[in-house]
Order: C-alpha cells, then structure tokens, then sequence
C-alpha cells in the first residue's frame, strides 16, 4: 500500500495552485453575492468586502504564480484561506451564516494536496479558528455547529485520497488489471469496464 508521500508525488504544487486559486476565486464571487443580496444587517459591509478583495487577491496570485509554487507556499496560502474565512464570519456577526461552509472545501483540500500529517495540522487550525469565531459571535447552538463543520472534514479515508487509483480523479487511473498506475489517456475510467 503506498504511503501517503507516494500518492502524493502526482500531484504538482503548481497544479494545487490552480486549483486553490480557483477556490479563492469562488469564495470571492460567492463572497460579493452575500453583499449585493439582502443579508443581515448587522454585518459589517466595508469589512467584507475587504474579503472579497483579498480572496480575489489571493486567486491572482495564485494563478499567476502557480509556475513558482512550492508546497509549503501552499500550506501559507491554506492557513490565510482559514483566516479569511474567520474573518468573514466575524465581520459577519452572525455565526450562522454560510460562510463556515468554506472550512469544509479547506479541510478537503489539505487533505487532497498534502500528506496526513500537514492535512491534520490544517483541519487543527480551522477548528482553533472556528472555535474561536463562534465565542466572538455566538448562534443558539455554537457547539453542534462547530461539530458539524469540523467534524466534516474528518480525517478518515473518505476525502478524495481514495479516489485515486480509481481513475475517477485525472492523472490519477489505474491500469488495465487493477494494478499500479497508468497514463489517465489509456485507461481512464476503467471501473466502468
């Protein structure tokens, strides 16, 4: 069974920055529509959009550094991405808002670019951050809150790790007979057979 370190090897720190950038960008879309839509108004509007912009920022710079990228680069841009989120939610002022949503696609994504160990480190910080925004800003139910989001992101053998070698992820196939790896061209897809 391949360690951690050699399913990893695939997988290009540029390439994860694409990726992140991407998320970033998402986050910062979906950030600018929480402010254009009705939302509480409590929120602190001039603070989040600071957000917006630096995710927005941050999907650049990822974007157009991702040739440079290296993986602890990646791991700094995960931690800010956990920040961001917090902030968001602090800014908010309201800790049922959607934005601890974002934790989730964190969480999967350290577990998906990096081995166990960074991955665990990540999932810490995001529930030492979320514990600490909802005791700035607390819902009814702070504690089953933060289970669920936390708990999401789980570190068992359910996070995309274990679709690779399925073929389900690209680059990522595996051969014809089950075994070993293969160029994704060739035998893509091969559980459909």
């Amino acid at each position: 069974m391949p360690t951690d370190d050699e399913q990893n090897q695939g997988d290009s720190p540029q390439t994860m920055a694409r990726i992140l950038a991407i998320l970033y960008l998402l986050g910062a879309v979906t950030g600018a529509l929480t402010l254009v839509l009705p939302h509480p108004a409590g929120a602190n509007e001039a603070g989040l959009w600071t957000n917006v912009a630096l995710a927005a920022s941050a999907a650049l710079a990822l974007g157009m550094g991702a040739r440079w990228m290296r993986p602890w680069m990646l791991q700094v841009a995960l931690v800010f991405g956990t920040l961001t989120i917090t902030r968001a939610i602090y800014l908010s002022n309201d800790a049922g808002t959607f934005y601890s949503l974002w934790y989730v696609w964190v969480g999967l994504f350290a577990f998906f670019a990096f081995n166990r160990q960074a991955a665990l480190a990540q999932l810490g910080g995001i529930g030492l951050a979320y514990g600490w925004v909802l005791s700035q800003v607390p819902p009814a139910s702070s504690v089953v809150r933060w289970l669920m989001t936390v708990g999401t992101d789980n570190p068992g053998d359910r996070h995309p790790r274990p679709l690779r070698g399925r073929g389900i992820l690209p680059g990522h196939a595996r051969s014809p007979k089950g075994r070993g790896a293969c160029d994704s061209r060739a035998c893509a897809f091969d559980d459909a057979q």
